[in-house]
């Protein structure tokens, strides 16, 4: 089977090539299967999202078995940590968070600014406000259309954009509910971009005005809301989750089920370049503390410590 094959073929490269760590993301199956079939290598399992997306971890004990049995788990959130941690005795080798990072380095230069000069600014930036995510009910675009047919009924110039699509791929097929969207936004005039590959989402973030992320379950990673930020966008959010962990004081917080006051702080941020302004330039500060150099020499720094304490010995 092409899985046996690639699990063989990856131990015959790790035992000819021998690094001295190894990392493997979101796939617990294959982290406990390298440890176990090269037990002088510290293996490290890298996850991105809730212990209820796979089978594997979905049970405590099975949850602590990786903490057990591996070199070290790190998680992308607190948030996420702590749903790991449930129901568990604190593991001996406890998980280590290790948060979403952007390359401030390589996006275009923001635009906005705090005084007169960066209020004109502000104003250069496209009036859009934008939904970046995978159109299906869990990520609330329906509920991001509903808020901004209210808020731009009362904001002249501005109109509103969806990139997305039902997967991460230019292929993904048309559910019922992107048909559903369709057939709200279009009479709305609100455009659907459909799948963007990473650098145009990034380049509709840095053009955007406003970035909305309404999400009616929690998110374990705080990517999109620092991505956002780092170019520049104000950002309103869901609370739950990691969202709040990665925007801190420069988001703006809405309960993803009260439309009413989505679509009003859309129109109160529309309304006011001042504000607007001080919101982009809080999230690209914010996002510093986010910068691949940091976050980078955190990994390094966890890596070199690992691979000092060596494999689990049990």
């Amino acid at each position: 089977p092409p899985r046996l094959r690639y699990l063989f073929g990856l131990l015959s490269g790790f035992r000819l090539i021998r690094p001295a760590l190894i990392e493997v993301h979101a796939d617990p199956r294959l982290a406990l299967w390298l440890q176990r079939a090269l037990p002088a290598i510290p293996v490290v399992l890298v996850l991105h999202d809730d212990p209820t997306a796979s089978r594997l971890t979905r049970k405590p004990a099975q949850r602590a078995r990786l903490f057990r049995r591996l070199a070290r788990v790190v998680m992308v959130s607190g948030w996420l940590r702590d749903r790991y941690l449930e129901g568990i005795a604190p593991p001996r080798r406890a998980p280590v968070v290790v948060p979403p990072c952007v390359d401030l380095a390589s996006l275009a230069p923001t635009v906005n600014g705090l005084d007169t000069a960066g209020i004109i600014l502000a104003r250069r930036r496209t009036r859009v406000v934008l939904f970046v995510g995978r159109l299906i009910a869990a990520k609330g675009a329906d509920q991001f259309i509903t808020a901004c047919i209210t808020a731009l009924a009362s904001l002249p110039g501005w109109r509103a954009e969806i990139i997305g699509a039902a997967e991460h791929t230019v292929k993904s097929a048309e559910t019922p509910f992107i048909q559903m969207l369709q057939a709200t936004a279009e009479p709305a005039g609100i455009s659907m971009m459909g799948y963007r590959d990473h650098p145009d989402v990034m380049a509709a973030m840095a053009r955007a005005a406003i970035v909305v992320i309404p999400s009616r379950v929690p998110e374990p990673s705080g990517r999109l809301v620092l991505e956002a930020m780092a170019n520049g966008a104000a950002v309103i959010c869901s609370p739950g989750g990691a969202l709040a962990e990665t925007g801190g004081d420069a988001a703006i917080y809405a309960d993803p089920a009260n439309l009413a006051e989505i679509a009003e702080i859309i129109r109160v941020l529309g309304a006011d370049p001042r504000r607007l302004a001080r919101l982009g330039e809080a999230g690209r500060q914010r996002a510093a503390e986010f910068d691949l150099p940091k976050i980078g020499r955190m990994m390094d720094q966890l890596r070199a410590q690992i691979i000092a304490e060596g494999a689990p010995k049990s």
